[in-house]
């Protein structure tokens, strides 16, 4: 098959192929590559980053994530970030769904806890492209708009998370307190953060 003649090729390599084209039979060499998987297989062992907003923690999806549903994980984990997992092929580079992992329960949240673990697509109509990405958005957002709106991947239609700047803020340090979380956001994510507004601001 065309598949099995692809896998028998290193990256980089060519294979010839015949294509019509305006009714003109040409023949081309097409170099071949890996899909570029869009969620990591594999992660090292360091803790992964994370960032909480309001009453909501945020991560990338990984496959190591999904393992936390058990060895039949492919069955028993959400079926649309299996589907990413098992399908999912990067459209640029840095790309990797974000997923809401966590409503923290309390009356602020009332109401969103059976959104955890679907993918966020979009804060504010802008598009998610990673975590970092979400991050830097949901900051900047957060000191110049009176709401943020998560729009969250459902099947039959997606739906919208929505929380006010100021009482986020009121529930992050609650949230925080109450479960003994140390820090809103991964160092990291932090660090990036300051580093490009400080390249903006430059």
């Amino acid at each position: 098959s065309f598949q099995h003649i692809i896998h028998l090729k290193f990256p980089q390599e060519t294979v010839r192929v015949r294509v019509l084209r305006r009714c003109e039979e040409l023949e081309l060499s097409v170099p071949v590559q890996p899909l570029r998987r869009l969620v990591p297989a594999t992660v090292y062992d360091e803790p992964q980053p994370y960032f909480l907003y309001g009453g909501f923690a945020f991560v990338g999806l990984t496959e190591p994530y999904l393992h936390e549903w058990g060895d039949d994980w492919i069955a028993d984990a959400p079926q649309d970030l299996v589907h990413l997992a098992l399908t999912g092929v990067q459209r640029r580079a840095d790309e990797q769904p974000v997923i809401l992992s966590r409503c923290f329960p309390s009356r602020r949240t009332a109401g969103y806890t059976h959104m955890a673990d679907r993918q966020v697509v979009r804060v504010n109509g802008e598009p998610v492209i990673n975590l970092q990405q979400m991050y830097s958005l949901v900051q900047e957002m957060h000191a110049t708009s009176e709401f943020l709106a998560f729009e969250v991947y459902c099947t039959g239609g997606n739906a919208i998370v929505t929380t006010s700047t100021r009482v986020a803020q009121q529930t992050l340090e609650e949230t925080m307190k109450l479960y003994r979380v140390p820090a809103a956001a991964a160092p990291e994510l932090i660090e990036a953060h300051e580093a490009g507004a400080g390249a903006k601001g430059g």
